[in-house]
C-alpha cells in the first residue's frame, strides 16, 4: 500500500497506482504520528507518496520510504508527455487497456484500504475492491444523474470513503 495526500497530486498518485494495479492507502493525516504508523504497519505500507510542502505543514516521522511528488514531476520528460497524450486522445481504449494490463484486473481485486477514524480505539482498515468502488459510483450516478457540464465540489479528503469515491473517482469516470 501507499499513502497519498489529498490534492491534484493525490488524484494523480491514486489513479496512477490504480492503473499500475497497486492498492492505495490514503491515511488520515489528522491522526497522531503513532496512529498513522499503526495504520502503515496494518496495511503493510512500504512507500509513502507525499510532498515536501505537505510535510512542512504537517511534519511527521513515518515508518516507510518517502517518495516526493516534486521529485517525480521533475522526472517527466517531453516524450512522456507526448506518449501520455497519445494514450489519452489518440489510441483506442482497447489498446490502452491492453498496454496497461487492465484486462487482468478482477472485480474483487483491492483498489484501496480506508481506515476508520479510530474513535473507538485503534483505526480499522477496510479493504475496498474494484467492484466496491464501481458499484458505489454506479449508485451515486443513478441518484445524481450527472452530465458532462456538471460541476462537483469536493471538500472531503481521500482518506474518507465519500471523498475517495465521489469527489475523486466519479468525476474521473
Amino acid at each position: 500500500g501507499v499513502l497519498v495526500p489529498p490534492s491534484v497530486g493525490g488524484v494523480l498518485a491514486n489513479t496512477s497506482l490504480a492503473l499500475a494495479g497497486k492498492t492505495s492507502v490514503n491515511l488520515n493525516y489528522t491522526l497522531s504520528e503513532e496512529l498513522m504508523n499503526f495504520c502503515i504497519r496494518q496495511a503493510d505500507v512500504r512507500q509513502v507518496i507525499t510532498s515536501r510542502a505537505f510535510l512542512e505543514k504537517r511534519p511527521v516521522n513515518l515508518d516507510a520510504e518517502l517518495i516526493f511528488l516534486e521529485d517525480l514531476r521533475d522526472q517527466i520528460t517531453t516524450a512522456d508527455k507526448i506518449l501520455s497524450l497519445l494514450f489519452a486522445r489518440v489510441l483506442p481504449i482497447s489498446i490502452v487497456s491492453s498496454l496497461l494490463g487492465l484486462s487482468g484486473i478482477k472485480a474483487d481485486d483491492p483498489l484501496t484500504v480506508i481506515f476508520t477514524s479510530g474513535s473507538t480505539g485503534e483505526p480499522k482498515g477496510v479493504v475496498l475492491s474494484q467492484n466496491n468502488i464501481g458499484s458505489n459510483l454506479d449508485a451515486v450516478n443513478q441518484v445524481m444523474q450527472l452530465h458532462a457540464g456538471d460541476t462537483i465540489l469536493g471538500v472531503l479528503p481521500f482518506f474518507h470513503s465519500f471523498g475517495y469515491t465521489v469527489t475523486m473517482w466519479l468525476p474521473l469516470c
